[in-house]
């Protein structure tokens, strides 16, 4: 879910600092703001993943939380992306 947008952020950067005469500086900001921008963007929806992932893992599991099952891998990952 993240390795798409991930490779076209880097390609639609690329090409824009392509186009541009920016400094090291200017160009580093460029790639910050389009990195925050696209983990803004999908950390909703890959929150919403995990969530419904762990909702239906506790149905089936009777209840039991993916944190009590020592499963709060995904999360912790997400979180940190």
């Amino acid at each position: 879910m993240r390795e798409d947008p991930e490779r076209i952020r880097s390609r639609e950067t690329e090409r824009v600092l392509r186009s541009l005469d920016l400094s090291d500086e200017q160009a580093e900001a460029v790639e910050h703001l389009s990195r925050s921008l696209v983990n803004g963007l999908i950390h909703g929806p890959i929150t919403k993943v995990i969530d419904t992932v762990e909702e239906t893992s506790n149905s089936v599991t009777g209840g039991k939380t993916q944190h009590d099952q020592g499963g709060s891998q995904a999360r912790l990952h997400a979180e940190t992306i």
